[in-house]
């Protein structure tokens, strides 16, 4: 592919996308306006209605993933035959509670609301990118796309359907929000969420205080052992995030409990604490007292591969054309595109406009990102669609 064919394509796309800015930014505002808490079935539902209609008007084939907790999740599919296939990522739900009464607001420069970046702009992002294409130099790929409703609290419905979802796919891209300084995610740590349950027994604390096991001290001491795992130097971090235990300070507590969230750069570094965090239970200090260890790794960690090196390349080519600085990086933080790694597909992540404060009620999106983002995605297609080797390891003729 020729750096003036190139060029026109770009020229193309980013055409197409200044035309649509009005009809972005009024779709933005109709979903951004729906409250969609991960809790709430009916507003993440109507997020997924509004998000099928333009999915089939552009030609998909789409099914509706029925859920009984949670919303209902969007699979949609444009087949090209004799093509690679991509899929492209998003979620619906949001974090913030029914009744906030927070709607869409624009300042010039940047765009608030309930999910305004985490994650609405970037499930139009996808959208919009497809349907650049599809108007302008045509779709030479095969594009899959994927909305659950279910992210926020770690996708425990839909992390279980990602493996079939990504069957069948050759790269994939997340449209998660860039990170805060606008870098896009190439490696992602993994998570578990691990529950210490200790149990002891109650006693008078000044009568019969030897009758009396102490879970709570059982529990400090098992938490302390559990941060001493922690590898900053690695990457691994140990967090006793909460403690619960006993009900007055003049019995001897007979239940203690906390959770402890770990955060891993490597598979190595997960099986590592999985095997001392199993190991725990026998290293009790408080005679008496009983130990359970519950939970696990719901997010393996993402690494970089070469999958991962071409995708970067195929993208800052992309950027590249489109007049566009980018720059990768990682995050602690953990998305669909953790379970998407873990199914093999290469995959790069934060490739959604650019914002900030995600989670709190100054949570912005940088519109101009919004647009480019969009364009830069599209073009990402549009150059990987011209790659012959659907492998991901070759390089672009």
């Amino acid at each position: 592919m020729s750096v003036k064919m190139q060029s026109e394509a770009v020229n193309l796309i980013a055409a197409y996308i200044q035309a649509q800015r009005g009809r972005m930014l009024q779709l933005l505002q109709q979903l951004v306006d729906i409250e969609s808490p991960t809790d709430h079935p009916e507003g993440v539902n109507r997020v997924g209605a509004i998000l099928k209609r333009e999915l089939l008007e552009a030609g998909f084939q789409v099914q509706v993933l029925k859920e009984s907790a949670y919303g209902d999740h969007i699979l949609a599919d444009y087949e090209v035959q004799g093509t690679p296939r991509v899929l492209l990522m998003g979620h619906m739900d949001t974090v913030f509670p029914l009744g906030t009464g927070w709607k869409f607001t624009m300042d010039g420069e940047r765009a608030y609301g309930p999910g305004v970046i985490d994650m609405k702009s970037g499930d139009l992002a996808a959208l919009f990118a497809f349907k650049a294409l599809q108007a302008t130099v045509g779709v030479p790929l095969s594009v899959r796309i994927f909305y659950n409703s279910d992210e926020e609290p770690g996708s425990p419905a839909s992390r279980q359907l990602i493996p079939g979802v990504a069957d069948g796919v050759d790269w994939a891209f997340v449209l998660e929000p860039a990170e805060p300084d606008g870098h896009v995610v190439s490696t992602r740590k993994g998570v578990g969420i691990f529950r210490f349950q200790v149990t002891g027994r109650a006693a008078h604390a000044g009568q019969e205080p030897e009758k009396g096991i102490n879970a709570n001290i059982e529990l400090m001491h098992q938490l302390l052992e559990a941060a001493r795992l922690a590898r900053p130097e690695a990457g691994t971090t140990v967090n006793p995030g909460t403690i619960a235990g006993g009900t007055q300070p003049y019995v001897i507590p007979e239940f203690a409990e906390g959770a402890v969230d770990v955060r891993v750069q490597t598979l190595k570094e997960q099986q590592r604490i999985e095997k001392a965090f199993q190991a725990l239970p026998a290293s009790q200090v408080v005679p008496g007292a009983r130990l359970v260890v519950t939970g696990g790794f719901h997010r393996p960690p993402m690494p970089e591969t070469p999958g991962t090196l071409f995708l970067k390349d195929v993208y800052g080519q992309a950027c590249a054309c489109a007049g566009q600085a980018v720059v990768f990086g990682g995050s602690g933080a953990v998305s669909d595109g953790n379970n998407i790694a873990a199914a093999g597909v290469p995959v790069l992540d934060g490739v959604g406009p650019v914002g900030g404060r995600l989670h709190s009620r100054d949570e912005y999106l940088e519109l101009e990102s919004f647009f480019q983002r969009t364009v830069a995605l599209a073009t990402s297609l549009y150059l990987l669609g011209g790659k012959a080797d659907a492998a991901g390891s070759g390089t672009f003729s």
